[in-house]
């Protein structure tokens, strides 16, 4: 008896944790609920990252900035990555106390994309600004990813 309740519990975990997750077309296809620059939410990210996650993770956003590089990555879902520009912040004692020796903090988004989005994605280049919109994971105070991602 114990076994068999073991075993629906593990069945309803394994459910629940699938269930909860979508697969890349549907986040593409959900509307944005925001818009935001990567500035405004790296300064939101270093000011309060509770308050951060509670505004903005796990909504599909579209988040403007500029191109630091677009890479290839073949694991998963995604092809292909854009990195946004490296936001540097004024140094936060609360934050690194420990190491006074490594300059300003550095924020990155990593927005995932579809190998069917290639042709639009080979057309960017590092410098440029770009509007990306996807659904948004934060990471830590220094960085946050996107996932679902397509150029509006």
């Amino acid at each position: 008896m114990a076994r068999r309740f073991g075993l629906w519990i593990l069945i309803g975990i394994l459910f629940s944790l699938t269930g909860c997750s979508q697969t890349a077309a549907e986040i593409e296809a959900l509307p944005s609920e925001m818009a935001v620059s990567h500035a405004r939410l790296a300064q939101a990210l270093t000011k309060d990252l509770a308050a951060a996650q509670k505004e903005y993770d796990g909504k599909v956003i579209t988040v403007s900035g500029q191109i630091f590089a677009v890479q290839w990555d073949s694991r998963g879902d995604y092809e292909y990555f854009v990195q946004l520009a490296q936001m540097e912040l004024e140094d936060d004692d609360r934050y690194y106390e420990n190491f006074k020796a490594m300059q300003p903090l550095i924020v990155q988004g990593i927005c995932y994309f579809r190998k069917e989005q290639e042709p639009q994605l080979l057309r960017l280049q590092a410098g440029r600004q770009i509007r990306i919109k996807g659904k948004i994971h934060i990471k830590n105070k220094l960085m946050y990813t996107m996932t679902g991602c397509v150029l509006p």
